[in-house]
């Protein structure tokens, strides 16, 4: 990817009006597969570890289309990874994109596409770090997942890929973190 730990490349796409282009190509095309997975996998890529384009992404109305390409194609397994994958990015240390998109409904949708897909390991490893960068420092939103059944599915997930270290790493991260000072999910 041009863009995946790239903060050069980052800024040349976010410049040349790319965010944009990838949401709208989302609300534009929202039942063609390979433009949802595509973008979602482009805006989780441009994302990662920047904190000006998550807040650009959010602020174009991304959260909305990212969620609404993960609801319309819940069985496709390539949308679905990248889809938590970008909500797992745009969620990163951002309390506002943190409130975004649990109020769009984000928190179920990542649960949702964990419960539809146990045994797919890039979906595990992205919902769980999703979850775990949503509750990070979130009371409301740890009640949230745990009364979801979210406790429930990471603990299961660290049993079902115990080989796969970065799923187990991010399931044992979402568990510390819907636990951290909230007795409901201990």
């Amino acid at each position: 990817s041009l863009s995946s730990s790239n903060p050069p490349n980052q800024k040349r796409i976010a410049d040349a009006g790319g965010v944009e282009g990838l949401i709208r190509a989302i609300t534009t095309y929202p039942d063609v597969v390979g433009v949802n997975e595509n973008a979602c996998g482009a805006l989780m890529n441009l994302s990662h570890q920047n904190a000006t384009i998550r807040e650009r992404i959010a602020y174009d109305a991304g959260v909305e289309a990212i969620l609404a390409s993960l609801k319309c194609h819940t069985d496709v397994v390539g949308v679905v990874e990248n889809a938590c994958g970008a909500i797992m990015n745009l969620s990163h240390d951002h309390a506002k994109n943190q409130k975004m998109i649990t109020m769009a409904g984000g928190c179920e949708s990542v649960l949702d596409a964990l419960e539809k897909h146990v045994y797919e390991s890039v979906v595990n490893k992205y919902g769980f770090g999703a979850l775990w960068n949503l509750s990070y420092n979130h009371p409301s939103n740890r009640s949230r997942i745990g009364a979801s059944g979210g406790v429930a599915l990471a603990l299961a997930a660290v049993q079902r890929h115990r080989h796969d270290v970065s799923i187990v790493e991010n399931a044992i991260g979402a568990l510390t973190s819907l636990s951290s000072e909230h007795d409901e999910n201990q």
